[in-house]
């Protein structure tokens, strides 16, 4: 349902048979059609990006289909998703949708799809074209910087660090389109050269996740949607989630952890899942290159170049931090409709039994240093479904090639596997795909398992 809102206050549904989506269209600017909401007593404009309209509104509006029983109980299914996602005012007599006006460079939707078989929330306008800002030029954020050119997306301004900082962002992008904008070096002095021309950014750089909480905040109160790389957002957790969420919806931003968690660890299983029965357990299994990280990420994160009793130290002072396969694979139990129950963690040091080189530090490694380590995360669900993540991240040698595999144990069993794995270009294209559900979405702290898969953006 599409609901136009007139400068008389009217609100005016069109495709009103199709309730798989529900967002607001209006000519109006933002304070004229609070104005006229107000007035005509059919609903309230929440932020400029979101609007609460009156459930008996609506009802009104449609005219004879109110009265059919068949849409109806799709209407009620709507509303009843609605809540659980806090898109029904707390009074319960209004719906939020997101706002299409003026005010926007170019049409966008909110679709809040729920049938009875559980479809989530996207976007119906695939091919719009958005301003994208990015903080991290490294690899990654190079990468999606490509891409978004390649889009057709503007790339509105970028944040970076040290030396990067002033060059034109033509120097560190080859696409044809990369701007001469200079690169900045903070994201107040990106915003405030964008003149709030920004519809989302993109948080890229490899820092502590307290960094990005701290950007992500600034970027949510001031109306710009935010998409993450960082690992321990993937998941929502007490102490920082409610915070975001509350800012993002005051100002009708979303915000969204993705990558090749996103793509690959939650949402395959889930589709290959529909092609077994008497499904006993989910395995995935990953196994990346320590040479593609950094010296810095490899020894501070992987804990390479560390003899086993220093290991010992690392491997305890890494529990405080949230296994790497761990929230994915939760989301994907979810996505499943299961309960997750408590996991176990194992972390286990991969050492060399001759001598390796370290070809990202340029060092070389004796043997019995350790070249890597394997994390591996277990736990059972509320239906007896097991799910097992093991993630090797360790110095590869010779024919050895990063690699992905998904073992489902089932009738029949499934195993899929993708050798070399392409897991950084996986996550930056996860990115770009995500673009148009974020922008979409209406106001708040996203999840994955909330969203549908994400598609090919044309």
């Amino acid at each position: 349902m599409i609901v136009t809102v007139t400068a008389a206050g009217e609100v005016r549904p069109r495709e009103a048979d199709d309730l798989s989506r529900f967002h607001i269209q209006s000519a109006l600017r933002p304070a004229e059609m609070a104005t006229a909401l107000r007035e005509g007593g059919t609903g309230e404009l929440l932020t400029p990006r979101s609007a609460a309209i009156r459930i008996d509104a609506l009802l009104a509006a449609v005219g004879p289909l109110a009265a059919d029983p068949a849409w109806r109980a799709n209407f009620d299914a709507m509303l009843a998703y609605a809540r659980t996602r806090s898109w029904v005012t707390e009074d319960g007599t209004s719906v939020v949708g997101h706002v299409e006006t003026p005010t926007e460079p170019a049409p966008r939707s909110c679709v809040q799809q729920e049938t009875m078989k559980g479809h989530r929330m996207g976007s119906t306008t695939r091919d719009s074209r958005y301003r994208v800002a990015i903080v991290g030029m490294g690899h990654h954020g190079t990468g999606i910087a490509e891409l978004v050119l390649e889009a057709g997306d503007a790339l509105v301004g970028v944040v970076d660090v040290g030396d990067k900082v002033g060059r034109p962002v033509s120097s560190l992008v080859t696409a044809e389109r990369a701007p001469d904008e200079p690169v900045r070096g903070s994201l107040e002095e990106l915003v405030e050269a964008a003149g709030g021309g920004i519809d989302l950014a993109i948080l890229s750089a490899a820092v502590d996740v307290d960094v990005v909480l701290d950007q992500a905040g600034f970027l949510l109160d001031r109306g710009i949607n935010v998409l993450t790389l960082h690992q321990d957002l993937f998941e929502p957790a007490d102490g920082w989630s409610a915070d975001l969420d509350r800012r993002g919806r005051a100002t009708g931003a979303s915000m969204l952890a993705t990558g090749v968690q996103d793509t690959w660890w939650v949402h395959l299983p889930n589709v290959a899942a529909g092609s077994t029965r008497d499904l006993r357990s989910v395995t995935v299994t990953s196994c990346v290159d320590v040479n593609t990280l950094s010296e810095a990420v490899g020894r501070e994160h992987v804990g390479v170049g560390q003899n086993e009793a220093e290991f010992a130290d690392f491997a305890a002072a890494m529990e405080s931090y949230p296994p790497v396969l761990g929230a994915p694979l939760r989301e994907a139990a979810r996505r499943m409709g299961l309960a997750p129950l408590e996991a176990t963690r194992t972390i286990a040091p991969i050492t060399a039994d001759h001598p390796v080189r370290w070809a990202s530090a340029d060092r070389q490694l004796a043997a019995g240093t350790v070249i890597g380590l394997q994390e591996t995360v277990r736990f059972q669900t509320d239906r007896g479904i097991a799910f097992e993540g093991a993630l090797r991240t360790v110095i590869l040698e010779g024919k050895e090639v990063p690699a992905d595999a998904l073992d489902l144990d089932g009738d029949p069993a499934l195993h899929l596997e993708f050798r070399p794995f392409p897991g950084e270009f996986i996550t930056n294209t996860a990115v770009l795909n995500r673009i148009p559900d974020v922008v979409a979405a209406p106001g708040g702290l996203l999840s994955a398992a909330d969203l549908p898969a994400a598609r090919y953006r044309l």
